[in-house]
């Protein structure tokens, strides 16, 4: 007993000097990525860890989690998760630690010695490239297969239901940033409320900060006045807004990765851009109206700059190969669109 106890002691020890070679931005750090779980061949537990302490946590490809994450330093590492669901597993050890193996590992527990602990594992490219559907997409692109390709969008649904889509917490969420998630919605919604039938339609989330500055209507030369020199920029480093207003309209939030393997199945041995005009063929309104789902375009959203009575704004955005800059007005609660500054081809 004796001699357990002082090799535990040295065990917390060795553990607690380790810790302080490290701070809490490197650990961080170390943190961001994909992270598969030691149950990953029953249940695929996925655990994303974003550069803005945000994270998802995935089981068989369908999102059940995300939230915040802190990063707290005593005699070991912990993190603390801000869960909207509760879902995730490490949550059961709301005091327990979290440490980086030398072989990229993830330990999760309450103590090293208990044999209760769970343990991710880092996922190499490949791995993340099969959890964002390369292989489904590249054997329906293959195939030219539509019932293939139909699976394919599905699990890409389902991988981002359950939580409105949103990536960061609404408590940590600025003025600007809440009023960035209304705009979105209401700027799409209004785009496609008049789909009738069932589609798909992907929206490429590019913007990665949003603006705000005092401005009334202003002149085009006023407008690139305040858009170069008197704008404060707030981050949007994991924005994922919550979409919604047309029950025929199923949204896919297009993920800078999934964009990455997107592109790469549809460049692959393209000769005469048959796998773009396979997507074309079966995702494109038919004449006949035989297809029950629909690739809309929709214009993808660059810059965002409100002022500060969050009452007007300025949207950049490129639709149909054009670059636009238009002045919305928020009216009774929903954004909308005023006049167009620049339509520039």
């Amino acid at each position: 007993m004796k001699y357990t106890l002082i090799l535990y002691t040295i065990l917390l020890f060795n553990l607690a000097l380790q810790g302080q070679e490290l701070s809490s931005a490197t650990l961080h750090t170390r943190l961001m990525g994909y992270w598969k779980g030691n149950k990953f061949t029953n249940d695929q537990q996925v655990l994303v860890i974003n550069a803005d302490k945000s994270y998802q946590f995935y089981k068989n490809k369908v999102k059940i989690d995300y939230g915040t994450l802190e990063i707290d330093y005593h005699y070991m590492f912990r993190l603390n998760f801000q869960s909207h669901f509760g879902e995730f597993t490490p949550m059961d050890y709301p005091k327990g630690y979290i440490w980086t193996l030398p072989e990229d590992k993830l330990q999760f527990g309450s103590s090293p010695l208990d044999g209760g602990d769970s343990f991710f594992d880092r996922m190499h490219s490949n791995e993340i490239d099969e959890f964002w559907g390369k292989k489904l997409l590249s054997n329906a692109i293959r195939k030219q297969s539509e019932q293939l390709l139909i699976q394919y969008f599905t699990e890409w649904q389902y991988m981002e239901s359950g939580s409105g889509s949103q990536g960061m917490p609404t408590k940590e969420l600025s003025a600007y940033q809440k009023e960035t998630n209304h705009f979105f919605n209401d700027f799409y919604s209004e785009r496609l409320k008049s789909v009738k039938d069932s589609k798909y339609t992907i929206v490429e989330i590019s913007i990665n900060r949003i603006g705000y500055t005092d401005f009334a209507w202003p002149t085009e030369l006023a407008l690139d006045r305040f858009t170069n020199e008197l704008i404060t920029y707030e981050s949007l480093d994991n924005f994922m807004p919550a979409i919604s207003g047309n029950k025929n309209i199923t949204y896919l939030i297009l993920r800078a990765d999934r964009a990455k393997v997107l592109q790469a199945c549809l460049s692959k041995k393209d000769k005469k851009y048959k796998n773009w005009l396979f997507l074309e063929k079966h995702l494109c309104s038919d004449i006949n109206g035989q297809h029950d789902y629909d690739f809309t375009d929709t214009p993808m959203i660059q810059n965002l700059v409100f002022n500060t009575q969050r009452t007007l704004a300025m949207v950049e955005y490129i639709s149909s190969y054009a670059w636009v800059k238009d002045i919305y007005e928020k009216k009774e609660g929903k954004w909308q669109f005023h006049a167009t500054m620049t339509n520039k081809k």
